[in-house]
Formats: C-alpha cells, structure tokens, sequence
C-alpha cells in the first residue's frame, strides 16, 4: 500500500514555504468502533437513532435502525458534536461533521471518527482540507481490500495536511467553514419539522420511526 506520505507533499504545496504536519499530530484520535452485534429496538423517546455511512451526508435525516440506551458498549458507537466523520467503506471518504443535533447518536462502524485537538488546529480547518479534491484524491488512494474498499485511520492519520501561513488565512477558513455549518444545521433542522408536519397533517400518519429527530 502506497503511504500518503509519499504521495501528499505535491511540490505544488512546498512552493512558497508551505509547512505541513501529520493529521495524526493535529488531533486527538482517529479511530472507529469494533463491530458487535446490535440488537435494534422500536424507537420511543429513549432510543438511539443509528446511522449509516450514508446518513452523514443528509440534511434530513432518516433512519429504521434504533438503539436501547443499555445496549451493551453503546458508549463506543456514540459520537459528539464538532467530531469529523469519514465513510471508511462503500461510498468511501464521505467527509461530515458532527452537528449539535446529533449528539449522542449512535454511528456505524464503517465511519471513522476523528476527533480535532482545537489547541493545535481548528477542527473546521481540518474538515475543510479533508473536503477539497487535493484530499479526496488522497483518500482514494488509500483504498485496498478485495471484497469491500476500504481506507484505516493510520491511513488518515498519515496525511499531510497544509498548515495555514498566519491567523489571518486560518480565520477566513474557519469562518467560512463555521458558517456553512450554521446553515446546514438550520437546514436540517427546517426539513425536520416540515416533513413532520407535512407526514401528520397531510397524510395523517406517524413520521417518528424514520425520521431521526
């Protein structure tokens, strides 16, 4: 397997001094849960919507799969706001934050977590890098496996990642980033309500076991 080491320093990027470091040294942890088997339960006000690799990616999120808030090692699949999400298989290197209406969500095994060291680099600064076509194309590289494509948080954590000249450049990011991120939440949140209303006014029915909140 070809390292983003040696493939994520284009010259392109060293140019005009442009310092990089590891993604694994701006950060907490790169990580994703062990598979257990899960027992789904009908949702109630309790339950812990489970989401997919293709969940992270919506603005109205839907899901038929619910957790019991004892189901055993739930804590390991849980994640929190301001985390950054990476599909690590299937439609691979899918990147999305963790909004504040997710907290305590229960996410599958097949999404890699990565947790931002705000102390050392914006998490927001961190995504929008991951988002870029320059760093897509990292992460396709890093695909192997036989049967499922798939990419490891060694992998992710291995990746150069383009440090900001000065506070100036790295505000202008994370502004941008902060405000795209308001806006999805009010999206999201917008969408929820509407198909809500539109599922108990209009067709008269009960929206609550596929909509995620």
């Amino acid at each position: 397997m070809t390292s983003a080491a040696s493939t994520s320093k284009p010259e392109r990027l060293l140019r005009d001094g442009r310092r990089t470091e590891k993604l694994r040294n701006l950060v907490t942890r790169i990580f994703y849960p062990g598979h257990s088997k899960r027992r789904y339960i009908d949702p109630r006000p309790s339950a812990i919507p489970f989401l997919g690799g293709t969940n992270i990616s919506q603005l109205l999120t839907t899901t038929d799969k619910w957790l019991s808030e004892t189901e055993a090692n739930i804590e390991n699949v849980l994640v929190k706001p301001g985390w950054i999400l990476v599909t690590r298989s299937g439609s691979t290197g899918i990147i999305a934050t963790v909004p504040k209406i997710w907290a305590g969500y229960a996410i599958s095994e097949h999404v890699i977590r990565i947790i931002p060291d705000d102390k050392k680099l914006s998490g927001s600064y961190i995504y929008a890098f991951l988002k870029t076509e320059y760093a897509q194309d990292i992460i396709k590289r890093g695909v192997f496996g036989s049967l499922t494509d798939h990419i490891s948080p060694i992998y992710l954590g291995d990746m150069d990642v383009p440090l900001p000249k000065d506070d100036v450049e790295a505000h202008a990011i994370i502004q941008l980033v902060k405000d795209g991120e308001s806006a999805r939440l009010k999206a999201m949140s917008n969408l929820s309500i509407a198909s809500k209303l539109f599922s108990e006014r209009i067709l008269d029915s009960d929206h609550t076991a596929r909509t995620a909140f």
